[in-house]
């Protein structure tokens, strides 16, 4: 297998770093961190530019948003109430 260096935009901690510029080995199925070789991505969580980031972090938002709302209401129709 031949593993190559490049750069890629990772989404994988999107909601607490945002997208980040790495240099990564890409072993094809799993790209590992140059720095620090315990960071291990998906090649979904990668992406050769920084728009295709964008497009996906997007999409993320987009669920993320939709999951919140659901639980807003959830916990907004909740009612407390004193059992007799």
């Amino acid at each position: 297998m031949n593993v190559q260096q490049k750069d890629v935009y990772v989404t994988k901690y999107l909601f607490t770093k945002g997208i980040e510029k790495r240099l990564v080995w890409d072993h094809g199925s799993f790209l590992n961190d140059v720095k620090d070789n315990w960071y291990t991505y998906q090649p979904k969580e990668c992406h050769d530019t920084f728009e295709e980031a964008v497009i996906c972090a997007e999409k993320m938002k987009a669920k993320k948003l939709d999951s919140l709302e659901k639980q807003l209401k959830k916990v907004s129709s909740m009612e407390f109430k004193q059992e007799a």
